[in-house]
């Protein structure tokens, strides 16, 4: 490798040592085996080279051993791996700097490549010209200045990000530096369209809302005194406070309740105070929901809210919503990534190439300023080689100096080996940890090495990284915020349960410091050398833990507690972003957004911390009143029963969330990489994507009948749920209830130990399915990967079984005891993974082509299963999704993959799907061969009348809004979230019969079908209010111009009758405009011109002078103009630029002067088509929106939710088919 690294080395020298090498290779591999293989790998385990020695060889295959096979009852596999490129040929080749490039923008990458930035001496000398004409060639086009940090950025660097503070900044700076118009241009392109006032979401409490407009609202509206309104802004609330008997009388009787007065109500408004009214004891303590009271609070609300959304729509408030938003909030570009141009990767192998896409991740890791880099790209993208790719140029450019490579513990060693195959000469500068280097026992000689050592890349597991303590100036930064965060959240918490969780979080906070602190002995992230940072999987940091009263019990919204290893990734994060221009911090994972929008903000917080704070956001309370809508709403549970639920109903403002979120992260969906990874040819030469197809294109949900037995279950969970402090089943909450539901729909006998059906009818279907295609493949030996997250392999539920089975035949001979122990039992432990297996052995698939991940205990163990399943020894494989999230490459021959269970994220949907939908599929490949068509099945398996199906698409439907999110495809500018709750409502409303819940449904479709009429009626007046502003502006301005331009041309009309239309150019005076003339005006121009050329600053000179006006020509580097300037109204009038010759130069000139009098008659023609126009908008503007249907069905809707909640508390002894 040094040889290779050598820029002198002799071909036939690489050859001797390339000779030797490989007799060195095969004389170790003859003896001990693969130097993959695992007794290898754990020989050289606390070898820090351990990497080097893997790094030989490639694509290894671990084998079947003789004495393994024949416990297996299989047939041995040997080993099996591939000699890395070094021992075939030459791997390496040291880079040199060509002397000439082939473009500007070639020039421009070679630049790049040698130094890290953009150097225009070196592209200037790589073109052979001056640099003047270097940046000629490439600013404003693929390079702009930047001058802010005073440095060249490349284009798609430039034109990302808070584009409107970059241009503001460009245009302060115009005057004193023309070159800035190139920027100006550029800008004005990317610059986010204003979104009109019809499609902005601005909510009472959004936090960029002017305290004014409040004031203005709250005193307007119920009548106060404007000197009696006080409010204030901090960390994600309004203080609004208002006198509490003071304002209009009808409005403190309209808008409040009899719980409630019309101030505490605004209150609770402005300080996302609880809106639940409880019922208590004589002692005060909370006993219950009052329904009637909560409902009746919502209606005041709602009223208010109502009043809020009429008092925005008027005129002026419109404009002014309008403007702040797109002011504070609409600021930024998304990056706009280029598959193509030109890339250079010195030291690379020279063997491997990069996908278009890999080339611009690299390329925009390296320039990433401000803020760290997530890399959301989707599985079999490549992410490996981009993070390798990444951080060795990091280092070769001098730009870090050591790199904290962090990863899943089972992925260190294949990370390793992926490196050093694409750049073999980092083998000196790696140190490759594992999960016991900073043990007590392993610590010090971990610490030596790195204080010692020369190293750049760092490879660790995740396990080991937490072990390296974060600087502690860092922590104590990060720790001091929050604990300032949560006691102004205490402050102004208005529930005892927002108190706990605030004190909660506050010590477990302090824990964590107090932890640090007493763990530093002198040596932390920063003091071992590390300035960067890449983390894999990056998921699971995604929530550093956040404060918030807005989100407080917000379904689906998850623990707002950090864990361990995310506060700690967030410390180290937080470091190298304050420490560094470019932090160096790239999170890469294939789904980091696993199931709501809300984890962008995790994210953002993290990873961004400036970008939100460009637009105002400083808490997730400010991120939440921006970008989501909370209701207290109805909901149908899956068994039917409705109850009120506090939600995020909606998300608003996508478009800019988008726009936010891809100035931090680049993405790359699964639909992008069939495209960007290279198509293979058939056997016909025809292109194909190298990714295997799923059969119709979709995943296919096979629905199958519920048993009487079942539904019975089913209808008694309706029962369990509507009391949980009366069901029968020991502290019984909602978690159990569909976790009861979940096992009832794999197995009866799960959830009823008198019942002898282990499956249910899904169950069965889908070991049948399974059957079928496995005898219907003779010859390919398929594999089939059959998900099942319930009833996983345990000896001890066999032997529960038993002891089961043994109480029912006790029961049946009249034993007392035994009945009074199974009427104790909620279910049976069931090994439903036995049963599954024998189930498919009884249809005739072979027992020992059968497999469960779950009996793999070691990485060498599930490498080995893999394995067996792509040579198709193993072609049934059970696993919980879990177990095969990360790092299952057995894609080889799968031809279906079955999902027995809803998992609970829709990442946990996508990851099982990408098990079998990427790149490698052998029999995809050899179908491929044979011109036939190949695809893999994807069925999900769902019980009627159960909440499968729901589950299903719900899952569904989120996976597809967080992918179409995440890939900035989602075009819509709200996501409504519970679309597909509504299907399955009104299917269990028809069911049940429940006339409320169909009235509910029928409201709710009215309220849908009218918000929509409302704002096309906003669409349509701010339109045409926008329209004749706009015009108005245009009219005023065409206006003075055509005053100015008669002047000029009755100035003209004069000169001409007094013989005074002479030209004066270097003091001469000319009356007569003849070809000489004409031939020294040009001339004068062109020598003007010339000395322009080299110019960056733009000049000015008056050529000469005709009458009353200049003659007037401006040049720089970037090209020039000539134009005729009136003297007297300062009008300009440009000359075309495909005129500029000799000989039509001053005809030109003469011509546009002559044509004075058309100008005029155009803009008198102008101005009467722009008040016509205003004439036919001026109706749009006098029509009026009826809201009053809109208000009732908002306050019927409420009504609803609260008669529905009493009907679910007052039934609770009715079998649900009577609750009607």
């Amino acid at each position: 490798m040094d040889q290779e690294a050598s820029h002198v080395a002799i071909p036939a020298q690489l050859d001797s040592l390339r000779l030797k090498l490989n007799s060195l290779y095969d004389a170790y591999v003859a003896k001990y085996g693969f130097l993959s293989n695992r007794a290898n790998t754990l020989a050289f385990k606390q070898d820090a080279r351990i990497g080097i020695v893997v790094a030989l060889e490639e694509d290894y295959e671990q084998g079947i051993s003789k004495s393994r096979a024949k416990e297996l009852g299989c047939d041995p596999i040997p080993d099996k791996a591939d000699k890395a490129t070094i021992l075939t040929e030459r791997a390496f080749t040291p880079w040199e700097l060509p002397t000439s490039a082939k473009s500007p923008e070639d020039a421009l990458a070679l630049c790049l490549a040698f130094k890290g930035g953009i150097d225009f001496d070196l592209i200037a000398s790589l073109l052979n010209t001056d640099v003047k004409t270097a940046q000629r060639q490439l600013l404003g086009k693929a390079v702009f200045f930047d001058p802010g940090p005073q440095e060249y950025l490349l284009k798609e660097v430039y034109l990302s990000g808070d584009v409107k503070s970059k241009l503001a900044e460009a245009e302060a700076l115009e005057l004193i530096d023309p070159m800035m118009a190139l920027n100006i241009n550029a800008l004005k392109q990317v610059i986010p369209a204003d979104v009109p006032f019809s499609n902005i979401d601005a909510p009472m409490t959004a936090h960029w809302l002017p305290q004014a407009l409040i004031v203005d609202f709250l005193v307007k509206t119920f009548g106060y005194n404007e000197s009696q309104v006080k409010v204030s802004y901090s960390l994600g609330k309004w203080g609004v406070k208002v006198p509490t008997m003071s304002g209009n009388a009808k409005a403190l009787v309209d808008f409040s309740c009899k719980t409630h007065s019309l101030a505490k109500i605004i209150d609770k408004i402005y300080s996302h105070g609880e809106k639940i009214v409880h019922t208590k004891d004589t002692n005060g303590n909370i006993t219950g929901v009052d329904h009637k009271a909560s409902a009746s609070l919502a209606q005041a609300i709602k009223k208010i809210e109502l009043k809020w959304k009429d008092f925005i729509a008027q005129s002026g408030n419109r404009e002014q919503i309008e403007e702040l938003y797109n002011e504070k909030i609409n600021r930024s570009a998304p990056f706009a990534a280029s598959f193509s141009g030109h890339f250079y990767f010195p030291d690379k192998n020279p063997n491997i190439d990069f996908y278009p896409h890999q080339n611009t991740a690299i390329r925009r890791g390296l320039m990433t300023r401000d803020h760290a880099f997530l890399l959301d790209i989707a599985m079999g993208g490549g992410k490996t080689m981009i993070i390798a790719a990444v951080y060795h140029e990091f280092v070769r450019l001098g730009l870090k100096n050591r790199c904290g490579i962090v990863v899943p513990n089972h992925l260190v060693n294949q990370t390793a080996s992926e490196w050093l195959r694409l750049y073999p000469n980092d083998r000196s500068d790696m140190l490759i940890l594992n999960s016991e280097s900073m043990s007590p026992k392993h610590r010090l000689d971990t610490l030596l090495r790195l204080k010692t050592g020369s190293y750049k890349y760092v490879i660790i597991p995740i396990s080991t990284f937490r072990k390296i303590p974060a600087p502690i100036d860092a922590v104590k930064t990060v720790v001091s915020s929050r604990l300032s965060e949560l006691e102004e959240l205490k402050e102004k918490a208005d529930s005892r349960h927002t108190v706990r969780d605030v004190e909660n979080q506050k010590r477990i906070l302090k824990e964590q410091l107090k932890a640090v602190t007493n763990a530093y002995k002198g040596e932390d992230f920063a003091s071992l050398g590390f300035d960067s940072l890449s983390l894999d999987e990056c998921q699971m940091v995604k929530n550093s833990g956040y404060a918030t009263s807005h989100l407080r019990g917000v379904k689906g919204l998850g623990t707002t507690k950090a864990s361990q290893t995310s506060i700690d990734v967030a410390f180290k994060v937080q470091y190298l972003i304050d420490t560094y221009a470019n932090p160096g911090v790239m999170f890469c994972s294939g789904t980091p957004i696993s199931n709501s929008l809300i984890e962008c903000y995790g994210y953002l917080r993290m990873l961004a911390p400036r970008l939100l704070e460009s637009v105002g956001i400083t808490c997730l309370d400010d991120w939440s009143t921006s970008f989501t809508r909370i209701t207290q709403d109805y909901e149908v549970n899956a068994d039917g029963t409705v109850k009120l639920t506090s939600r995020v109903k909606e998300f608003n403002n996508i478009k800019e969330l988008q726009a936010l979120y891809s100035v931090m992260a680049y993405t790359i969906s699964h639909e992008q990489l069939k495209e960007l990874i290279p198509k293979v040819k058939d056997g016909n030469g025809d292109l194909h994507p190298a990714i295997v197809p799923m059969n119709g294109d979709k995943p296919k949900t096979k629905i199958s009948s519920i048993t009487d037995e079942t539904l019975d279950y089913m209808l008694s969970l309706a029962e369990r749920s509507k009391d949980f402090e009366s069901s029968p089943v020991l502290n019984d909450n909602a978690l159990l209830i569909i976790s009861d539901a979940r096992k009832a729909s794999v197995s009866p006998m799960m959830v009823n130990p008198y019942s002898d059906e282990v499956f249910s009818q899904k169950t069965k279907d889908m070991i049948i399915s399974v059957a079928a295609k496995y005898h219907a493949d003779t010859v390919d030996n398929s594999v089939q990967l059959c998900f099942v997250d319930i009833g996983t392999p345990d000896p001890k539920k066999d032997a529960e079984e038993a002891h089961v089975r043994a109480l029912r035949a006790r029961v049946d001979n009249g034993d007392k005891e035994a009945e009074t122990e199974l009427n104790r039992m909620r279910g049976v432990s069931v090994n439903l993974y036995r049963h599954i297996k024998q189930a498919l052995v009884d249809l005739g698939v072979k027992e020992d082509e059968i497999a469960f991940v779950q009996d793999c205990k070691t990485d060498a163990q599930k490498q080995e299963l893999f394995q067996l399943a792509n040579v198709g020894r193993k072609r049934v494989i059970l696993s919980t999704m879990e177990k095969l999230a990360t790092g299952a490459n057995l894609q080889e021959r799968i031809a279906a993959v079955h999902c027995l269970c809803p998992p609970l994220r829709p990442s946990d949907l996508d990851q099982a799907v990408a098990r079998a939908i990427r790149k490698g599929n052998k029999l995809y490949e050899k179908y491929l061969e044979l011109c036939q068509a190949y695809s893999v099945d994807i069925i999900y398996y769902a019980l009627d009348r159960s909440c499968d199906a729901w589950l299903y698409g719900i899952l569904e439907a989120k996976s597809s809004t967080i992918r179409d999110f995440r890939s900035g495809q989602l075009n819509a500018r709200k996501i409504t979230i519970d679309d597909d709750v509504m299907t399955y409502a009104e299917i269990k409303a028809a069911v049940t019969g429940n006339k409320a819940l169909l009235e509910m449904l029928q409201v709710e479709r009215e309220l849908f079908e009218e918000n929509i009429l409302y704002r096309d009626f906003l669409d349509k007046t701010s339109y045409a209010e926008r329209k004749i502003r706009n015009n108005n502006d245009t009219i005023k301005n065409l206006s003075l111009c055509r005053v100015d331009v008669n002047s000029d041309h009755e100035s003209l009309i004069k000169s001409v009758q007094e013989g005074q239309l002479a030209l004066t150019m270097l003091n001469h005076r000319f009356e007569s405009l003849d070809q000489k003339v004409a031939e020294a005006l040009y001339m004068h121009f062109s020598n003007f011109r010339k000395k322009c050329k080299n110019s960056g600053n733009e000049k000015e000179l008056t050529l000469a002078t005709l009458a009353d006006f200049e003659i007037v020509a401006r040049a720089s580097t970037w090209g020039q103009l000539v134009f005729i300037r009136s003297t007297t109204t300062k009008r300009q009038f440009n000359i075309d630029k495909n005129l500029y010759t000799k000989a039509k130069l001053l005809p030109a000139i003469i011509n546009r002067m002559k044509a004075f009098r058309q100008d005029i008659e155009a803009l008198s023609n102008r101005i009467v088509d722009l008040e016509n126009e205003n004439n036919e908008l001026a109706p749009v503007l006098a029509e009026e929106f009826d809201t009053s249907k809109l208000n009732r069905l908002e306050m019927r809707k409420i009504d609803l939710i609260a008669e529905l909640a009493d009907a679910s508390n007052d039934d609770t002894n009715k079998p649900l088919e009577q609750v009607a």
